[in-house]
């Protein structure tokens, strides 16, 4: 019987997704504008495993000026020291970078660092935040 080598065809739209965690909390679904899409913590007294999603469930954002910056369009991420999620872009004349940090060993938690930097000659009224929407909340028992 004669073998038929297939090839398949190359794979042309895909998402490029980062994540990050520690012992504690996992953030496994963090998408190209900075976005978490999802977060996992383990509840040991309660044997249950946490999942919080949302389509955005904290998202970044920045307003220049009074007008919101299109994140999602000019973001391209990158890893830190091979693990830690960092976004960086060109808003006008304003240079934004927003880095994902997962707490050291023995803490619990994460933050956004949003640093500004203006490289224009004039002074600009800049407001960092961050939107949240919690979608679902799911709860797994773990049983040993």
């Amino acid at each position: 019987m004669n073998k038929v080598l297939t090839v398949p065809k190359a794979h042309d739209s895909y998402k490029c997704y980062f994540m990050t965690g520690n012992e504690y909390i996992s953030i496994p679904h963090i998408d190209q504008d900075g976005s978490i899409k999802c977060i996992n913590a383990v509840l040991m007294c309660t044997r249950t495993l946490i999942e919080f999603r949302g389509e955005k469930l904290i998202s970044p954002y920045i307003q220049l000026d009074g007008k919101i910056c299109n994140l999602r369009e000019k973001l391209h991420g990158d890893h830190l020291n091979y693990w830690i999620p960092q976004f960086e872009c060109q808003c006008d004349d304003v240079h934004i970078s927003i880095i994902i940090i997962v707490s050291p060993v023995n803490h619990k938690g994460f933050v956004y660092r949003i640093a500004l930097h203006n490289r224009g000659g004039k002074a600009i009224k800049a407001r960092p935040g961050a939107e949240r929407c919690l979608e679902r909340l799911l709860r797994s028992c773990i049983h040993i």
